[in-house]
């Protein structure tokens, strides 16, 4: 069996090729799909690599090539499903894939204006065998998307007002996502919800880095209008602003996510916990020296 591994170098790609690199599995050929061919990289020979690009369509049919599943993760810029991924369905189904796992978002069934339900539509309707994956908020969101706030001011800037999140360690999505890919015939079908077992608002999670680092950190919470003024000065594109508005503030409206024991019952491993997470990534960031 190969799969196709999209967003083989971001967050979620790693951790991925992370987990199923542990225990390799000898019937599963992984191809990274990646922009352009690294020449170095740590994981090769043990995987292939293959040029794929979004944004370039004309690398999807060699990308696609003999593949049998693919792992579907979306940029997050990327929100044009029309234009983008329906074509790209369309290509799968011609190169003869056979299964898609698609990295979704917990409450996307309930959510249909964003681009991950719609990409679920697209193959549900689509003859494709599919199961999804749907995480609830990345704790590396403070080491990514935050981290230029939480690095250089010691803050937290979001339209998230006192709501609580259902957090979850994108190692733990690693290891969901490769037990799926190892055997996708099992999985056909399915909806996994992907959380943590903590609840916790933006404050509290300040709270908890400040006493864990040693380094206060507060949060500033803001409107959403406000927010895409202050990302539009740092010349961030008005889609992403509103994806993060949609990610953040929209929560603001709904119920607490559940917490799901999807982590548990496939890998049977606990999550990880926030405070883990904090002093593995967050302290070593607060605590080195700062640059003049």
């Amino acid at each position: 069996m190969k799969l196709l591994l999209t967003g083989a170098t971001g967050n979620v790609g790693r951790a991925t090729l992370a987990a199923l690199l542990v225990r390799p599995t000898p019937h599963l050929t992984v191809v990274a799909g990646v922009r352009e061919l690294m020449k170095e990289a740590k994981e090769a020979p043990r995987i292939q690599q293959r040029v794929f690009d979004f944004e370039a369509p004309a690398t999807w049919a060699a990308a696609l090539s003999g593949i049998d599943t693919v792992f579907l993760l979306r940029p997050p810029q990327l929100a044009d499903v029309t234009g983008t991924f329906a074509p790209l369905v369309a290509a799968m189904v011609a190169a003869g894939v056979g299964h898609v796992v698609l990295l979704s978002v917990q409450g996307a069934e309930n959510n249909a204006i964003i681009p991950h339900r719609r990409i679920e539509k697209l193959l549900l309707a689509s003859g494709l065998g599919w199961t999804f994956l749907r995480p609830s908020y990345f704790m590396q969101n403070l080491t990514t998307t935050l981290r230029v706030g939480l690095e250089t001011h010691h803050r937290i800037r979001l339209p998230a007002g006192q709501t609580p999140f259902r957090w979850i360690d994108v190692a733990d999505i690693g290891r969901v996502a490769a037990v799926v890919l190892r055997d996708p015939a099992a999985h056909t079908g399915q909806a996994y919800d992907l959380t943590g077992d903590e609840l916790t608002d933006f404050g509290t999670v300040c709270q908890l880095i400040s006493r864990l680092t040693g380094v206060p950190v507060r949060y500033e919470p803001i409107g959403p209008l406000r927010f895409l003024w202050e990302q539009h000065r740092a010349h961030q594109p008005l889609m992403y602003g509103l994806v993060l508005v949609m990610l953040h503030w929209l929560p603001r409206f709904f119920a607490p996510p559940p917490a799901a024991d999807t982590v548990r019952r496939l890998t049977g491993q606990p999550p990880g916990t926030l405070a883990a997470f904090i002093e593995r990534e967050v302290a070593p960031l607060l605590r080195r020296p700062q640059t003049p």
